[in-house]
């Protein structure tokens, strides 16, 4: 596990293969948590992945990238939510950061909150999860209601 968390290709193909592994990692992540925090910190960066060289629009695989580490983020939470909850903070720092990116598209925009929505449902304490909800998921909430979306 140590050795996929710690790989750091820069080929988009590379870093495609290493999301499937991480993802992969669900599993073993339920009994062995020590490499779930840098995983799943990976498998965030990912999602706001460039070209390199970086392009003014991404090419076609850095979007394929990028869905896929939304499916894999979604994937790792709904196995492992309750040892997310831990690192409840940073993750909520690291979505805040990429939400104000402006570099996600609608559908990362919708993998990352149904990720925090997991991570969300396995917190125990109702002020913290109402906190983390108002925290993060509140452009979320926003977003559903307006006109645009109600009609």
């Amino acid at each position: 596990a140590s050795m996929i968390v710690n790989w750091n290709p820069n080929d988009v193909w590379l870093k495609f293969r290493r999301t499937t592994l991480l993802e992969a990692l669900k599993h073993y992540w339920k009994y062995e948590a020590t490499t779930l925090p840098s995983g799943v910190d990976s498998l965030l960066v990912y999602l706001n992945a460039t070209d390199n060289p970086p392009k003014e629009t991404p090419s076609m695989d850095v979007v394929g990238l990028r869905k896929k580490v939304g499916v894999s983020l979604v994937a790792v939470s709904k196995i492992v939510p309750d040892l997310l909850v831990p690192w409840l903070s940073q993750l909520s720092d690291r979505a805040k950061a990429l939400l104000t990116s402006g570099g996600l598209s609608p559908i990362n925009e919708m993998h990352l909150y149904e990720f925090l929505s997991c991570v969300a449902t396995a917190v125990d304490n109702p002020l913290d999860r109402s906190n983390f909800i108002a925290d993060v998921l509140s452009n979320a909430i926003r977003s559903i209601e307006t006109a645009e979306v109600q009609n």
